[in-house]
């Protein structure tokens, strides 16, 4: 580290200090990135940008019943609404949810449905791979395949995506459709980043069926009319037939426990080079949040600064940055006992003189939301208390790299 004075034979310190003057303003610790804006703006629940639109956007579409469901491609399906509705419902990149769309002579597994088994290779950073192929050791389906999505950990058992980001994470893909409960599965070790046998994954199928039932993120609706909504997904599917019944919707109040949040556009990415590096961190957020059908319902809204490290994956087709959560920086929590359909008064939440010391490299830091239903414990259907829309103002974040 330089130090000052810088003492006579002091090479290092000149050496540090002459690098900082020619690495310009960002090696001098005045390298800002961030968003600023008070021009209002809505919430769109995006899992990808635009985060905040200047038009209407709504936070809840209420259950819409399915006519045939038709997969255009292994990424994309066709959903086409039993009735035609009265105005656009959904609009492009939200996640939606679709339950209960029988397929014939299909019987799939779904996530849930896998016990999982093996241990994973030391990895130094988090790393992605998509299109994995998945090996039938007993059973008759073909044709899974898998995302998996290691992060950087010591050999650790794999594990199965939760509400937390744990060892592994993987979605699958259906294949032919063939499975059977009592099946057993593998992913070689060699695949994602280790050796076989000693780095296999492998799951057990305890249950399928032959309703889809997928919630689509990160990528989700693609493009929608008043007669059909057409989405893609992350994981390729195979059906034998068209989809019949079902329904679509599209939801953010969450059950009590949940660890998911809503992005909002205030965010900045930064590069942290070296140990000694801090990122000073300030933010601000107005918000106006309405709501429906609240029956003392207890209600929690959460303000969160949320950073995210980036790394590369290993997709030679679409190669590119992706995020995972990393840590939260800062957060702050407001509850409240609502009953009727109104809207909560003026919100507003202020960070200020946050200081990060996150290990070298890049970040998305994001601030973001959350909106739970705290008498909900995620049985049943969707409660009808919803949170519809939130109304933004004055918001922004900064992030400083300041190095020591």
């Amino acid at each position: 580290m330089s130090q000052f004075p810088v003492e006579t034979g002091d090479i290092k310190s000149i050496a540090d200090g002459v690098n900082y003057l020619l690495s310009g303003p960002g090696g001098l610790g005045q390298n800002f990135q961030g968003f600023s804006t008070y021009a209002q703006g809505y919430l769109t629940g995006n899992f990808r940008p635009p985060f905040a639109d200047a038009t209407l956007a709504e936070l809840y579409v209420a259950p819409i019943d399915l006519g045939v469901s038709e997969l255009l491609d292994p990424y994309t399906w066709k959903f086409n609404f039993d009735v035609t509705q009265t105005s656009v419902p959904f609009v492009p990149g939200q996640p939606v949810s679709v339950i209960g769309v029988s397929v014939p002579g299909g019987n799939y597994p779904n996530l849930s449905d896998l016990t999982v088994s093996g241990t994973k290779a030391l990895t130094t950073e988090a790393i992605s791979y998509s299109g994995v192929s998945v090996i039938t050791v007993s059973g008759s389906g073909s044709g899974m395949t898998a995302e998996v999505i290691l992060e950087a950990t010591a050999s650790e058992p794999y594990d199965l995506y939760t509400d937390n980001y744990n060892t592994s994470i993987y979605k699958i893909s259906y294949g032919n459709g063939l499975y059977a409960a009592g099946d057993v599965l593998k992913i070689l070790g060699t695949a994602i980043g280790g050796t076989s046998p000693a780095n296999d994954l492998t799951f057990t199928v305890n249950a399928v069926s032959s309703d889809f039932d997928g919630d689509y993120s990160p990528i989700g609706v693609v493009q929608c009319t008043t007669d059909y909504v057409i989405c893609r997904t992350d994981s390729a599917y195979s059906i034998p037939a068209n989809g019949a019944g079902g329904k679509v919707l599209y939801y953010n109040t969450l059950r009590e426990g949940s660890g998911s949040t809503l992005s909002t556009d205030a965010n900045g990415k930064v590069l942290v080079n070296g140990a000694g590096d801090r990122v000073f961190l300030s933010s601000q957020l107005n918000s106006i949040i309405s709501y429906i059908d609240a029956s003392a319902t207890n209600f929690r809204y959460t303000v969160q600064i949320n950073r995210l490290k980036g790394f590369i994956n290993n997709d030679p087709i679409n190669p590119e940055y992706r995020f995972n959560p990393d840590a939260t920086i800062a957060e702050k929590v407001y509850d409240f006992e609502l009953t009727g359909s109104s809207s909560l008064a003026n919100i507003e939440t202020i960070f200020t003189a946050i200081i990060d010391n996150p290990d070298p490299g890049y970040y998305w830091y994001i601030l973001e939301v959350q909106y739970k239903n705290m008498d909900w414990d995620g049985t049943g259907t969707v409660p009808a208390f919803q949170i519809t829309t939130s109304e933004f103002a004055q918001r922004g974040l900064s992030a400083q790299v300041v190095k020591q």
